[in-house]
């Protein structure tokens, strides 16, 4: 792509590169290692504010356990929840615009005719006003 929608889309997938390239390293060095530390027995009942989390986290894990068994016992409801998702998916690529900025209506002028103070970089933003 060119002008300044290619300039936009090359800006934004570089940032998605390398946001996605230290997330995987993180998700394969730092994050094993902490939960190694973290989530190991420890040799003697813990007090005070650790004993706290402790329990917390083990209500979290059990609710957990029990809404994961619920969904494994309704599969046929969970594949339904799935094809509706990707249904209203395909249906929202379908009506939602693509466009960057909306043609220019035939008969007008075009930007570059007018004489404005706003700046020449966003052609759009002066015709939704």
């Amino acid at each position: 792509m060119s002008g300044i929608v290619g300039r936009m889309f090359r800006e934004f997938a570089l940032t998605l590169t390398i946001a996605v390239v230290v997330s995987a390293v993180i998700s394969l060095t730092l994050t094993p290692m902490m939960a190694a530390r973290i989530l190991r027995q420890p040799r003697h009942a813990r007090r005070g504010p650790m004993a706290v989390a402790d329990r917390a986290m083990e209500r979290v894990i059990e609710a957990y356990r029990r809404s994961l068994v619920w969904v494994v016992d309704r599969v046929a409801l969970m594949l339904g929840v799935t094809v509706v998702t990707l249904a209203a998916t395909i249906a929202l690529y379908i009506v939602i615009p693509k466009a960057f900025c909306r043609r220019r209506i035939a008969g007008s002028s075009p930007p570059s005719s007018r004489r404005s103070r706003r700046p020449r970089s966003m052609p759009c933003a002066r015709r939704r006003r």
